[in-house]
């Protein structure tokens, strides 16, 4: 027995779907499109769209954000991965850019202290030194991530770093002054830069 103030019951077995069965599959679970919309203003995600972990809901709740956003605002919808292509190969990724070193792995309690201890937590957490070396060492495959290597190996001065820059956008690139030479190319670490076709 443990003591507690306060249960969240959270199996993830079966969703409630009462006076929604209109909208429902036949295994029981939301129909939605890629968005997350269920019909006209309705948007779902998480468990009641199917068994998963809480990154897939984090990212079906942003899909529905950027789709109402859209709609709101008279835009279009941001593209969906599936929809943006197959993405790229691990041929375009250079995984020389960062240092080899072994990825961070969260403490787990030895199988005899475990039985010693039944309540016990069988898996920590990493910290948040560990976590910021993680994502210090993602290449966001296929996307700018303002490494800045174009812009230092540029003889030609192509490069120009936005001053309002986003996530993915943090260079403006004049084609004009380009002399290709394919140096940006050969150094990108993450493969955004590459010959159309190619």
């Amino acid at each position: 027995d443990i003591s507690v103030e306060s249960v969240i019951a959270a199996v993830s077995q079966v969703p409630n779907l009462a006076g929604l069965e209109a909208v429902s599959g036949n295994d029981g679970w939301l129909l939605t499109d890629e968005s997350g919309s269920v019909q006209e203003g309705v948007w779902a995600g998480g468990d009641a769209r199917g068994l998963g972990i809480a990154g897939f809901a984090i990212a079906q709740g942003r899909r529905a954000a950027e789709a109402l956003h859209a709609r709101w605002n008279g835009t279009p919808e941001v593209q969906s991965a599936s929809d943006r292509g197959s993405g790229i190969g691990p041929e375009r990724v250079k995984l020389d850019y960062h240092e080899e070193r072994p990825a961070a792995k969260a403490p787990r309690l030895e199988p005899e202290v475990r039985i010693a201890d039944r309540a016990a937590e069988v898996s920590g957490v990493i910290t948040e030194e560990q976590f910021l070396g993680e994502a210090d060492r993602c290449f966001s495959c296929g996307s700018c991530f303002g490494c800045q290597q174009c812009s230092m190996y540029c003889t030609a001065g192509c490069y120009m770093r936005l001053e309002e820059s986003e996530p993915g956008v943090y260079f403006a690139l004049s084609l004009d002054q380009c002399e290709e030479c394919g140096k940006c190319i050969e150094v990108c670490p993450c493969g955004f830069l590459h010959v159309a076709g190619g």
